[in-house]
């Protein structure tokens, strides 16, 4: 017997639970999913720091709410992946390569609409790597300890 699994690799260590069928049982087991980022080319951090200036910002992970999400500069260009829910009453969705405009104008069209405020659990990734320059570097500070952002050196 041959069994063949696809998973959609998660952007950060995660633990993920298989369970096996048979019609006599059922078994589980944990599988740590670790995803390669590139050795020393590519780091994550909650804070942008002067000594990531020159760097090229590839991601912004971990986008929390719709005022999160709007506080992203327009100049960053990109998709967006994760789910969205609300609470009361309850509505919840998953979505993947949605543009970030689409995305934050169905959000705000829920939330007006049901009610209730979106829980936000959403990734950005960026269309075309952006050099964080001193401009774009000041645009971001805000979103320090919101987000984490992915950053890749210049030189790799």
């Amino acid at each position: 017997m041959e069994v063949t699994w696809t998973l959609i690799m998660p952007e950060k260590k995660t633990v993920a639970t298989i369970e096996g069928n048979s019609h006599k049982r059922k078994r589980y087991a944990d599988v740590t999913l670790v995803p390669q980022l590139g050795g020393e080319c590519t780091i994550e951090t909650e804070t942008l720091k002067e000594e990531h200036k020159g760097m090229l910002l590839t991601a912004i992970l971990e986008i929390e709410g719709l005022e999160i999400l709007n506080m992203i500069p327009e100049s960053i260009k990109g998709t967006l992946s994760g789910s969205m829910r609300i609470e009361k009453p309850l509505w919840e969705g998953r979505f993947e390569g949605i543009d970030r405009e689409v995305l934050s104008y169905l959000l705000q069209e829920m939330q007006e609409f049901l009610g209730g405020k979106a829980i936000l659990d959403a990734n950005l990734h960026v269309e075309e790597k952006v050099k964080l320059d001193d401009l774009l570097f000041e645009k971001l500070r805000p979103l320090n300890g919101k987000v984490i952002f992915r950053l890749e050196k210049e030189e790799c």
